[in-house]
């Protein structure tokens, strides 16, 4: 067959313009197309009309062979895929009619990830939350009956818009091979002047798990303000880096974190630095240590946070701060001296005082 086009149409009910070749027009059964059969230069368009999206794939070559002594039949196919100017896509294997078994090598290079990503999205629920502005997607991959997808896939070059956050993730990258399991080998994003990465493994299937570790880096956190709404924070700015981990089933994790600042100034509140470390789940997050430097004294803060109940049961102190660098945020023209100070959240405030003189 040469020049052959096949027209894919989803109608605005939803409905394929697919025909039953199960049965022929007498109710007899259908024969099967003598082979071997080749196509060549041959073509698919596919429109989607409750979703106002065409794409098409040129240039095929598909090849089927004669079935061999055991009835099966062997097939090989290339094409192009949207926008690209070569063959980009390859696909092998065998089936056998039998035993309706069957093996599938796809390769797949420069796939269109704008292209084919954001009509990907538009079938779900994110369609409004995730727009993929550039990137190309890479595959190796095989299928065989009763086994799991082995292989690997590799994004490049990707930019995406989400919803709630001021500026596109751009340089989005990652290659994930699959095994039984999603093994992330390498993935990297940047937002602004944060740059992440992240790497580990997700597994599904009867005993779902997953370790994950995501390392973010800062030069200012002005930037991530979109993300800490949930915390109700209004304000933040500093540098910061942090390494979160989570562990356990994918749809409830477990996380532990490490986190550091410098300059960290959060609703007001002027830290030096700051070091955390947290863990948790959906339900609760406890600061299990902390060093903070706190106008020029060494603070330190722990505690627990309910996220379920919204409540907050929280502890800290510091030693030896001057009051000087606090004057601003107690509210006082000037002040002088050294103190001490415990406090609670929502609770008591406990100061000792040496030396100290105050102006208002």
């Amino acid at each position: 067959l040469v020049d052959a086009s096949l027209m894919l149409k989803r109608d605005g009910s939803g409905k394929f313009n697919l025909p039953d070749f199960s049965r022929t027009g007498g109710g007899q059964e259908a024969s099967i197309p003598a082979l071997p059969v080749s196509i060549s230069n041959g073509a698919m368009h596919y429109t989607d009309e409750t979703r106002k999206f065409t794409t098409s794939i040129k240039d095929i070559k598909a090849d089927v062979s004669n079935p061999d002594a055991s009835g099966s039949v062997e097939f090989s196919l290339k094409a192009k895929t949207h926008g690209s100017r070569r063959r980009n896509l390859f696909a092998d294997g065998v089936y056998s009619p039998k035993d309706n078994r069957y093996g599938i090598t796809l390769k797949l290079d420069g796939l269109d990830t704008a292209h084919y990503g954001n009509y990907a999205l538009s079938l779900t629920s994110n369609s409004r939350r995730i727009v993929v502005k550039t990137g190309l997607l890479g595959a190796e991959m095989r299928f065989e009956n009763g086994a799991e997808p082995s292989g690997t896939v590799r994004l490049s070059g990707a930019e995406l818009e989400a919803a709630g956050l001021a500026r596109p993730l751009t340089d989005v990258s990652a290659r994930v091979k699959l095994s039984g399991r999603f093994l992330v080998e390498d993935a990297s994003a940047t937002y602004g002047t944060t740059a992440a990465s992240a790497s580990g493994w997700i597994g599904f299937g009867t005993d779902p798990a997953m370790d994950m570790k995501i390392h973010a880096k800062s030069d200012d956190l002005r930037e991530l303000s979109g993300f800490l709404k949930p915390l109700k924070t209004r304000s933040i700015a500093g540098a910061g880096e942090g390494i979160v981990r989570f562990t356990g089933r994918p749809s409830s994790p477990a996380y532990s974190a490490f986190l550091k600042a410098q300059n960290l100034s959060l609703d007001g509140l002027f830290l030096s630095s700051a070091a955390i470390t947290l863990k948790g789940d959906k339900r609760a997050v406890e600061i299990v240590h902390s060093g903070l430097e706190l106008w020029k004294g060494a603070g330190w803060v722990k505690g627990v946070i309910d996220v379920e109940k919204g409540k907050l049961t929280l502890i800290g102190g510091v030693e030896g701060f001057r009051f000087a660098s606090a004057a601003r945020l107690l509210g006082l023209a000037d002040a002088g001296g050294t103190g001490s100070a415990q406090f609670t959240a929502g609770g008591t405030l406990d100061i000792v005082a040496k030396d100290l003189h105050l102006a208002c």
